[in-house]
C-alpha cells in the first residue's frame, strides 16, 4: 500500500491526500505548494505533474501562479481546437526538406543532427516545435535501429506520430492543466484534482464518474481538493489509504495575477488571408518570418478593426468578424497575444473568391493565446 511514495513522503506516505481549505480563494496557492513540495521529494521532469479539473475555470488562477513563479505549464485545449500540426511551421519546413529527398536513404541520428544543425541548441530549447520533432526523431531512432532506411517509412512515422500527439494534445515540457475530459485516456505520475464545479445538483452519478476518470489518471500520487463549496466526491473518500490535511498557505499571489484569464485565439478566430492579399515585398511577411513561440502581440484597433502586432512593426494578423465581437468589448482589458505557433496557408486553399485576391503563394498565421483580466 502506498508503494515507493510511503518511504519518498513522510507526510503523505502514499496515501491519497484530501486538503481542506477555507475557501476556493485559497486554492492555487495551497495546489501550487503542494506541487512543489511533491517534485522536491522526486527531482525531475514536470511532465510528470497534471492538475485537472471539472471544468477550465479553477485552472486559470493556479496557471496565472505557475507562471508567475516560473513553472512551465502544458495548457490542454479543448477538443476540437487542435492545430494542424503538419502545418506549423517548423514541422511543415522539416517534412519539406524530407520529400526533397525521398530517392535517398537516411539514419535517425543524421536526421537529430540536421534537425540541430537548422535551428541551433538555443532556439531549439525554447520551441516545443523542434523539440516535438526531435522525439519523434528519436523515437524513429530506436524504431528503426538507427539503420539505414528510405525516407518514405520515416514520413509515414512521423505523420502517424503527428496525428497521435494532436489527439493528445500536449505540446511541450511542463505541468498539464486540462479538464478531466480533456486528460481521458492519459496518465500522470502525479495528479492533482481541483475543487470546484463539482456539484451533483439532482444527476449524482455522472458527477461521480467524471470525477472518478480524474482520480484514475494518477499512477504514484493522487491529491484532492475540498474548498468548503460542497463537493459531494471527497467525503465518500476515508479510512487508512486517505490522509485529510489543512495545508499551510504562504505562497501569497498579487490579486492581478490570479485576475488572468487565457483564452484561445485560433484560426477559425483570424481573418485566414489576411497576409495572402499583400505582396512578397509587403512589411508584414518580414514581420511573420521574425515571429517565434512565445512571442507577445499587441491587439490593437485600427480603422475599425481588431489587428495583432508585434510591439514595434507592422500589423501581421487580422481578426475575424465573429472574434471581433468577442474582443472589441474586451480590449481594455487584454494583456497581450502570446504566440503558440506559426501555422502554414497555401493559396490553393482559399476559396474561389479569395483565392483571385492572394498575391503570394504561402504565408503565415500567428495563433496562440490572449492573456486578459475581466
Amino acid at each position: 500500500p502506498g508503494g515507493v511514495w510511503a518511504e519518498m513522503d513522510p507526510l503523505g506516505q502514499g496515501r491519497v491526500q484530501i486538503l481542506t481549505l477555507p475557501g476556493l480563494s485559497a486554492q492555487p496557492a495551497a495546489l501550487v505548494g503542494e506541487l512543489r513540495r511533491l517534485a522536491a521529494l522526486s527531482p525531475g521532469d514536470w511532465r510528470a505533474f497534471a492538475v485537472l479539473a471539472a471544468q477550465r475555470e479553477p485552472l486559470y488562477p493556479i496557471r496565472a501562479l505557475l507562471e508567475e513563479i516560473g513553472i512551465p505549464v502544458v495548457w490542454g485545449l479543448d477538443r476540437g481546437k487542435t492545430l494542424p500540426l503538419h502545418r506549423i511551421r517548423e514541422i511543415a519546413g522539416f517534412l519539406d526538406r524530407l520529400k526533397e529527398r525521398r530517392n535517398q536513404t537516411t539514419r535517425g541520428t543524421a536526421l537529430i543532427e540536421e534537425l540541430t544543425g537548422l535551428y541551433g541548441a538555443a532556439e531549439a530549447a525554447g520551441n516545443p516545435w523542434i523539440q516535438l520533432l526531435h522525439d519523434l526523431l528519436a523515437d524513429w531512432r530506436g524504431e528503426s535501429g538507427d539503420a539505414e532506411t528510405p525516407i518514405d517509412p520515416l514520413l509515414e512515422f512521423l505523420y502517424e506520430g503527428l496525428a497521435e500527439q494532436r489527439r493528445e494534445q500536449r505540446i511541450g515540457d511542463g505541468v498539464f492543466l486540462s479538464s478531466v475530459h480533456g486528460a481521458k485516456g492519459m496518465e500522470f505520475a502525479h495528479v492533482l484534482l481541483a475543487d470546484g464545479g463539482w456539484f451533483a445538483n439532482e444527476e449524482v452519478e455522472e458527477p461521480r464518474r467524471t470525477y472518478y476518470v480524474g482520480m484514475t489518471r494518477a499512477r504514484h500520487n493522487l491529491v484532492l481538493f475540498d474548498a468548503g463549496l460542497g463537493n459531494p466526491h471527497t467525503r465518500l473518500i476515508e479510512g487508512e489509504h486517505a490522509l485529510r490535511r489543512t495545508p499551510a498557505l504562504d505562497l501569497p499571489a498579487p490579486a492581478e495575477v490570479l485576475a488572468r484569464r487565457f483564452d484561445w485565439l485560433g484560426l477559425d478566430d483570424l481573418f485566414i488571408d489576411y497576409a495572402g492579399q499583400r505582396p512578397a515585398t509587403d512589411p508584414i511577411h518580414a514581420a511573420l518570418a521574425g515571429l517565434r513561440p512565445g512571442d507577445t502581440l499587441r491587439m490593437r484597433e485600427s480603422d475599425g478593426r481588431l489587428e495583432l502586432a508585434p510591439p514595434q512593426g507592422p500589423t501581421v494578423a487580422r481578426l475575424a468578424g465573429k472574434a471581433e465581437g468577442t474582443w472589441r468589448e474586451r480590449l481594455p482589458w487584454v494583456e497581450g497575444v502570446r504566440v503558440v505557433a506559426l501555422v502554414r496557408r497555401c493559396k490553393e486553399e482559399s476559396g474561389a473568391g479569395f483565392r483571385e485576391r492572394c498575391r503570394v503563394d504561402s504565408w503565415e498565421l500567428p495563433v496562440g493565446e490572449v492573456v486578459w483580466r475581466p
